[in-house]
């Protein structure tokens, strides 16, 4: 193998080397920026939904209360502004279905959220705490049960996905660890190489000319390689003695 290819080579590995972390590297931060995107973009936005929803039916259980009270007015002006923000993360939550059985927890949370609108309005302006309790604060829970289902549904994936780039990121991480080590190896390697075919071989040389010089006797070191070098030695044995 000649010094030109063992030079090559020496440069040519580390550098593939580097390319193929780089490549391996560029794959996994890809993955990660997915895994962000589905913890943003999906999770937490059903977990919003939920919790708004949440804050409307317990806005809209007070709002009730305030009636039995005799507080008609405040029950008037909550009532459709808390249904309506309900409404609207639910159909954002439709919208936004990520996790396998969302859906259909979705569609049991609509059902028992109609019958809890519908229960509002049918019950009678003298409802008392007794009525309020036996008539609307059953459907109040399972509601409630529901939208929590709903948004520790999406928690317990948000967990599982955050978990899954907490692995991803370590993934990523160990090339580069892998590289600095056979970096290292492979330089001391590379080092050891260059001594022994091309430092040494040089060195043995440059003493047979030194020999010369002082005795006139050139003896052509013997050399393990079977490159250039070795040619040079041979060269040197024709061209000293002219």
């Amino acid at each position: 193998m000649s010094v030109r290819i063992k030079l090559i080579l020496g440069f040519l590995i580390p550098s593939l080397m580097i390319l193929m972390v780089g490549f391996w590297n560029s794959y996994q931060i890809r993955t990660l920026s997915r895994g962000v995107e589905d913890i943003l973009h999906n999770n937490d936005r059903s977990i919003q939904y939920a919790l708004n929803m949440n804050d409307a039916v317990s806005n809209i259980d007070k709002a009730l209360l305030q009636k039995i009270k005799g507080d008609f007015t405040a029950f008037d002006s909550i009532l459709p502004k808390e249904k309506s923000i309900f409404d609207d993360n639910f159909r954002e939550a439709e919208n936004n279905i990520t996790e396998k059985g969302e859906d259909s927890l979705l569609v049991s949370l609509k059902s028992s959220s109609d019958l809890l609108f519908q229960k509002i309005d049918s019950l009678p302006s003298n409802t008392d705490f007794a009525g309020y309790l036996a008539e609307f604060f059953p459907l109040y829970e399972l509601t409630q049960a529901k939208i929590d289902s709903l948004r520790l549904m999406n928690y317990r994936a948000l967990y599982t996905n955050a978990m899954k780039l907490v692995t991803q990121s370590r993934v990523v991480a160990l090339p580069g660890d892998v590289l600095v080590v056979v970096a290292l190896l492979f330089f001391f390697l590379f080092a050891w190489l260059t001594y022994r075919y091309i430092a040494a071989p040089v060195n043995q040389i440059l003493n047979a000319v030194k020999k010369f010089n002082t005795s006139g006797d050139y003896r052509p070191p013997a050399l393990d390689n079977n490159d250039e070098l070795r040619d040079l030695a041979e060269e040197l044995k024709t061209a000293l003695k002219k």
